[in-house]
C-alpha cells in the first residue's frame, strides 16, 4: 500500500486529525481502518460486501487487544493482530516517572544505568542521543512524552533503560528505578479502548501488592510513535 496515496484521499475526506506532514508511515496506513475510508475512486460490484477494517478494529480492541499495519509498497502488507490472554503473568522493571509507576517488560530491557555527561550528544536538530559503547541511541523522556509532572529533569540524575524491541532501540529516561516484579496483566477495560489507548504507548495495566496500579509501556509502540519506522 502506498501510504503517501492513503494521506491524500484521507485529507480529502476530512479525517485528518493534524497536519498532513506531522503523520508517519504508520499513522498514515492506520487510517484504512477509519469508518467509511477507501482508495477506490470507482463503486463496483463488490464495493461494501465485506466487514470494514473499522469494525475489525474496533472488535479487536473491544478485548484489549491492538491490530497494527505494516506495508511496503511493491513488497507486500501484513496485519498483525495482538490479543491479550485473558490473565497473563509478565516479568517487568519498574520505574518511577514523578508519582507514576511504569512498568517495562523485561523481554524489552538490554540494559539499565545512570548517565555519564560525556556519553550525552546532541544531533543537528537537538534531539538528545546517549552514546553506547561507540554507538548512538536516541533518548526519550518518560515524563515528556506522557505528559507527567517530574522534578527530575536533568538525564544524569535519573535512569536510563535501554530497550530494544522489533529491532528499534532506544534509551527511556526516568526518575528512578523500583525493581523487578512479576505481575498480573489486565487489558484495558472498552471504555478506555474506544480512545485509542493502545496507540499511545501503554499496552496493559495491574494491580500491585499495596493496591496501586502500575501500567504497563509498549516500547515498540512508544519508538514508533516519536522516530516512525
Amino acid at each position: 500500500m502506498d501510504h503517501t496515496k492513503i494521506l491524500a484521499k484521507a485529507k480529502k475526506k476530512g479525517l485528518l486529525r493534524k497536519p498532513e506532514e506531522e503523520y508517519t508511515k504508520s499513522e498514515a496506513l492506520s487510517l484504512i481502518m477509519r469508518a467509511g475510508f477507501s482508495t477506490n475512486e470507482n463503486v463496483t460490484e463488490y464495493s461494501g460486501r465485506g466487514v470494514g477494517m473499522d469494525v475489525v478494529k474496533q472488535n479487536i480492541e473491544k478485548v484489549g487487544g491492538k491490530l497494527v499495519v505494516e506495508s511496503d509498497l511493491g513488497v507486500g502488507s501484513r496485519f498483525v493482530i495482538k490479543i491479550p490472554l485473558s490473565l497473563s503473568i509478565t516479568d517487568v522493571m519498574q520505574v518511577s516517572v514523578g508519582q507514576t509507576d511504569l512498568s517495562i517488560p523485561i523481554s524489552s530491557v538490554k540494559e539499565i544505568f545512570k548517565l555519564k555527561p560525556e556519553t550525552l550528544v546532541r544531533d543537528t536538530e537537538g534531539t538528545e542521543l546517549c552514546m553506547i559503547r561507540g554507538r548512538c541511541y536516541p533518548v526519550i523522556r518518560l515524563s515528556e512524552y506522557f505528559g507527567v509532572e517530574s522534578e527530575i529533569t536533568e538525564l544524569t540524575d535519573g535512569i536510563m533503560v535501554f530497550c530494544e524491541d522489533d529491532h528499534m532501540r532506544a534509551c527511556l529516561f526516568a526518575d528512578s528505578l523500583i525493581g523487578e516484579q512479576q505481575i498480573v496483566v489486565k487489558p484495558f477495560s472498552p471504555y478506555l479502548a474506544q480512545h485509542n489507548i493502545a496507540e499511545s504507548g501503554l499496552s496493559g495495566c495491574s494491580i500491585l501488592a499495596d493496591g496501586s496500579i502500575t501500567l504497563i509501556v509498549d516500547v515498540k509502540t512508544i519508538i514508533s510513535n516519536i522516530f516512525g519506522n
